[in-house]
């Protein structure tokens, strides 16, 4: 079996020692993606720029590991509000969304919100 490599290519994205990927063979799986501003910790006042960050990590991980974002599969993004920030996440701007290699299958999940138990 082949062992795991890390992938971080120029540039970590953690502060702890977890790389921004790992590969095993020809899979690789990400860590957690934040859309913070390169080389700081600092969020961009915008839902849009946050995002163009976020696919500008995934690109820049992809290429590090030996891909391109043709070779991506899938993608989950996790939103606080669906309604709200869907056109934020423009895919068709960064990813394929055409032919064989296009992203087919996008789906929202709600964010679980736990009910509040009733004052006796």
């Amino acid at each position: 079996m082949a062992k795991r490599q890390s992938v971080n290519g120029s540039r970590a994205r953690h502060e702890n020692p977890i790389p921004n990927a790992s590969r095993i063979g020809n899979i690789v799986m990400s860590s957690v993606i934040g859309g913070s501003n390169p080389g700081t910790r600092e969020l961009p006042p915008t839902l849009e720029q946050q995002v163009a960050n976020v696919f500008g990590y995934i690109r820049h991980d992809v290429e590090a590991a030996g891909g391109t974002v043709d070779d991506i599969i899938k993608i989950t993004f996790w939103v606080k509000d669906p309604a709200k920030q869907r056109a934020a996440l423009n895919f068709a701007e960064q990813l394929p969304t055409e032919g064989p290699e296009a992203l087919q299958d996008r789906a929202e999940v709600p964010v679980f919100k736990p009910q509040q138990p009733a004052n006796p």
